[in-house]
């Protein structure tokens, strides 16, 4: 069971790391306007890409924000309803995920050796 969830923190980790390079290589920025907020306080964003309008919710609370505000946005060119609003901890993270599974990995080895 040990193993099975160290191969899954290191997945984790690589499949962030991933999105993280992709999401870099291909974003686009824009500006948004906050039209609302979940019941959760998550703002609803809106925005356009080329003729088209998207609103989405932002994967995170915005600080001091209110309805009708201006944002820094960035949108993903080939899905542009994949956004980012300032810095994804995941994406910080990653590493330190792979890293920590690689460790497990090798404990959970000693450890069966002995």
């Amino acid at each position: 069971m040990a193993f099975a969830t160290f191969i899954f923190i290191i997945l984790s980790g690589i499949f962030f790391k991933y999105t993280e390079i992709d999401f870099k290589n291909n974003a686009v920025d824009t500006q948004a306007v906050i039209t609302g907020y979940t019941e959760y306080g998550i703002a609803i964003l809106s925005y356009t890409v080329g003729e088209k309008e998207y609103k989405v919710s932002s994967r995170k609370q915005i600080p001091d924000s209110q309805i009708g505000d201006k944002i820094q946005i960035k949108y993903h060119k080939r899905n542009p309803t994949f956004i980012e609003v300032g810095e994804n901890p995941l994406y910080k993270d990653s590493v330190s995920l792979i890293i920590i599974g690689i460790l497990g990995l090798f404990s959970l080895a000693l450890f069966l050796i002995k």
